[in-house]
């Protein structure tokens, strides 16, 4: 169970002892590209192992096409503009690969005589894509045009991640964290329609640092006590150059203190925390502070070796982005412009969780329920006509309150000497969405399921996973259903990888947002046609390994900086 350092973004931590060569040299390498799609993922990795320490090296290259991408948005407006319009635009993108480069190096000292592990990592990121353009065919009103939306951003960040952790004696350990990053992005973005030519520019960098330090000592044989202080600062500036120039400033920084207690017998594991968490940011518009108790909580009871029951909770501080509180306004199309609001305050959100689980070696089963409150939320008000400016303004405001309930039913099988593998997740999501302005709920029935076949070195994968969707403020986001069918055949050290996404699917994956406004309706559909029937293969290859003996690793912490740029995109 994780606990406080972690965050709520972790639910379970996993200890892994790992081995790595006393002296000696790894190197390896994996493929994933598509046979019809421009799609690719590679990587190159090589480490060299002295006795008590490691250095290595990874890189990662990306690259994915965009150009088979098409839209379909449909409006309805009432009331404002006219008595009802409706609106069909369908577009497709062009000129849109986008490309990201990772280079990771990394230095690992751990010498088992003097319980001490010192690991450092340095890497750097560079992304972006060209000038992609959606061109949209526009019909309303038996009027029909054209636009174009042109975007073009490119971002490059260095980061340096260091960690130590030492034991003071055989009850007590320190440890410590610390991670930088600078972002810098250069973002363009055009809307052309008739006679509307909206273009801005914005150039962003940022500064952003997370310390953490903690002590933890073993009170008895079962039980341990964690105490310790996290620290997140960051420094943002965009720059947005228009007609005229307009500059926004964020500072923010975060604190954390937290106490932690964990408890592990037989039958029983109890984790209990407390946390002070205090967040600042200010801006040339407005600041604020706020204060909030984490309070956490952790059971796991085993009844029998095979049947068990959790239960969690926790209360975490939700913070908005520097993109919702920048008031620039972006013109969206000819009837919609958004902008940010300054004057956004966080919130806390309560996590509930409960589990029963029965594991009974070849079957296992679970029921799960999770349960999330928030009150004086971040939501989307309903568009506003602005009759001087003649369109429709979106922005957001706190006071929203959202609830989401959601259960599920887990069932794995294994059959023939576990040569067959069966699994199968039926789900259920209802939230709730209220404000002064309106009340909305939504539910939805889900399911992923899925099979392996084991035939030695051969393995065949078929996963289905069917369109699921969520409601926020008044806006429903569904994601259309997936499928994927693969073969493997692993060797030594060679491991080949041939599959099919979404067959018998021409549209392939995709997501829609729904806008349930009463005087503005909305619905998007996006589709990547590319990922219809996409045929892929895989290759994972080590092909140089070399080793005397071998030695435990210990494990070590890592987590990133923020590096919400706030753009608004």
């Amino acid at each position: 169970m994780p606990g406080q350092k972690y965050g709520k973004d972790i639910s379970l931590v996993i200890d892994v002892a790992t081995k790595r060569a006393d002296r000696g040299y790894e190197a390896g390498l994996s493929t994933m590209d598509a046979v019809n799609a421009n799609y690719h993922d590679e990587s190159l990795w090589a480490h060299k192992t002295n006795k008590n320490s490691e250095l290595g090296v990874r890189y990662n290259f990306k690259a994915n096409s965009n150009s088979k991408v098409y839209t379909d948005t449909r409006h309805r407006y009432t009331g404002s503009v006219t008595n009802t319009l409706d609106i069909s635009r369908n577009g497709k993108y062009s000129n849109s690969e986008f490309t990201s480069h990772d280079v990771e190096l990394g230095y690992n000292y751990a010498p088992e005589s003097e319980n001490l592990v010192f690991d450092v990592k340095a890497g750097m990121n560079f992304s972006g894509f060209p000038q992609r353009r959606l061109t949209e065919n526009i019909s309303y009103d038996n009027t029909h045009t054209i636009s174009e939306t042109y975007n073009k951003s490119r971002s490059l960040t260095p980061f340096i991640k260091i960690y130590l952790n030492r034991s003071l004696d055989s009850l007590s350990t320190i440890s410590a964290y610390l991670t930088g990053a600078y972002l810098r992005n250069r973002y363009t973005r055009g809307y052309t329609v008739e006679s509307l030519d909206n273009v801005y520019r914005v150039r962003g960098a940022k500064y952003s640092m997370h310390g953490e330090i903690a002590y933890g000592r073993d009170l008895a044989r079962n039980s341990n006590l964690t105490a310790g202080f996290q620290y997140d600062a960051s420094s943002t500036k965009n720059e947005y150059q228009r007609t005229n120039a307009m500059d926004y400033t964020m500072h923010e920084d975060q604190q954390l203190w937290f106490v932690e207690y964990a408890l592990r017998l037989s039958q029983f594991q109890f984790q209990a925390s407390a946390g002070l968490s205090r967040s600042h940011n200010s801006m040339s518009q407005s600041s604020y502070t706020y204060v909030t108790f984490k309070p956490e909580l952790s059971l796991l009871y085993k009844f029998t070796d095979w049947l068990s029951a959790s239960y969690k909770f926790e209360r975490s501080p939700e913070l908005p982005s520097l993109a919702d509180m920048t008031d620039f306004k972006r013109q969206d199309d000819l009837w919609e412009t958004t902008a940010g609001n300054p004057l956004l305050k966080p919130y806390g959100l309560n996590s509930n969780e409960m589990k029963i689980s029965a594991d009974l070696g070849d079957t296992y089963l679970s029921l799960r329920g999770n349960f999330d409150i928030t009150n004086n939320s971040i939501f989307l008000l309903p568009p506003t006509w602005d009759a001087a400016s003649q369109y429709y303004l979106i922005t957001k405001e706190n006071g929203g309150r959202y609830r989401h309930l959601q259960v599920s039913l887990y069932g794995e099988q294994y059959l023939f000497s576990r040569k067959l593998f069966i699994y199968a997740m039926p789900y259920m999501i209802h939230d709730i969405s209220k404000t002064d302005v309106y009340s909305l709920s939504n539910t939805m029935f889900s399911v992923k399921a899925g099979l392996s076949v084991y035939l030695k070195r051969l393995t065949f994968d078929f996963d289905y996973d069917s369109p699921s969707e969520t409601l926020t403020g008044e806006t429903v986001f569904r994601n259309l259903g997936t499928t994927n069918l693969c073969a493997t055949y692993r060797m030594k050290s060679l491991s080949l990888k041939l599959g099919i996404r979404n067959a018998f699917n021409h549209k392939g994956s995709g997501n829609v947002e729904e806008r349930l406004s009463a005087n503005a309706y909305k619905r998007t559909e996006i589709r990547n046609h590319a990922f219809g029937n996409m045929v892929y293969f895989s290759l994972t290859w080590n092909f140089l390994r070399s080793s005397k003996k071998r030695n435990t690793q210990k494990n070590v912490i890592t987590s990133d900086p923020s590096l919400d740029d706030g753009i608004v995109k």
